[in-house]
This record gives structure tokens, sequence and C-alpha cells, in this order.
């Protein structure tokens, strides 16, 4: 059974803009999935990207979001910032303010 994204933790003024910015990321995965040198549908690089991208979101570091760049929304950032947040707790079941990511590898503290 296939589920669609839950677009909840989301203000109601916002969604269409983050459903607009996380379809442009889905479509570029494409991309750059060929220039990190990942084979098509590599599900450890997928998930590798995933938890990177969510990461990098949660921890408000520089994320290339176009639309973002380009039209800057405190209100948006903040949005995708706390939904990456719920993607890394649902993804590795620990809160997200317990996960740090170094050269080492994934840590939870």
């Amino acid at each position: 059974m296939r589920q669609s994204i839950s677009w909840m933790p989301y203000p109601a003024d916002i969604r269409r803009q983050v459903k607009r910015n996380f379809i442009e990321l889905c479509v570029g995965y494409r991309g750059l999935e060929k220039r990190v040198g990942f084979p098509k549908d590599h599900f450890a690089g997928a998930l590798t990207l995933y938890l990177g991208s969510n990461y990098l979101a949660y921890t408000n570091l520089d994320l290339p979001r176009s639309e973002l760049l380009q039209n800057p929304n405190p209100d948006i950032s903040q949005a995708l910032q706390d939904g990456a947040g719920l993607n890394l707790e649902a993804l590795l079941g620990v809160a997200a303010n317990r996960i740090t990511i170094t050269p080492s590898g994934l840590i939870v503290q």
C-alpha cells in the first residue's frame, strides 16, 4: 500500500510552497545521484542522501534550496527545519536533537 506524504507538520499557509520545494528536490535527486556517482536507484545511496539532507536542514546548515535562496522566507525555512527533524526522528527512532553527524559517522547521544 502506497502512503502519501503528510504535510501536516507545516502550517497551512505555506504547505503549497513546501510541497513545491519537496517535489523540486525529488526531481533533482536523479541529477544528484549522478553527480555523487551512485548507481541509479541505489538504496544505500538514497538513504545516505536522505539522512544527510535532513540533517543539514534540521541543523540549519547550508542546504541548496534554489527557491528559498532566490526568495527567502523565514516561515518556510523554519517549517522545513521542523519537518527535517520529524523525518530524522521517524527514520532513526530517536529525538533529532540527539543526532550528530561527524567525519567519523553518525552519533546518537
